[in-house]
């Protein structure tokens, strides 16, 4: 949990500033795992995935699943 919020609201505030919003390809695999490893996962996120996000790959499908991108 620590580590999701850390990385997403990290991207939020990148984005917002206009800097570097990269997250590591680690950190992003890490996330994805989890999210896999427990589908009940989306329901408590607070967000809506965008739709289409399954068919995405890497930080790319994060951010879809957790309704930002």
């Amino acid at each position: 949990m620590r580590v999701s919020e850390q990385a997403l609201h990290g991207w939020d505030l990148a984005r917002a500033i206009g800097q570097d919003d990269r997250i590591d390809p680690p950190v992003v695999d890490a996330l994805l795992a989890a999210i896999d490893a427990d589908p009940t996962s989306r329901a408590w996120s607070g967000f809506t995935p965008r739709a289409g996000a399954e068919r995405l790959a890497g930080a790319a499908r994060l951010l879809a699943l957790t309704g930002r991108g």
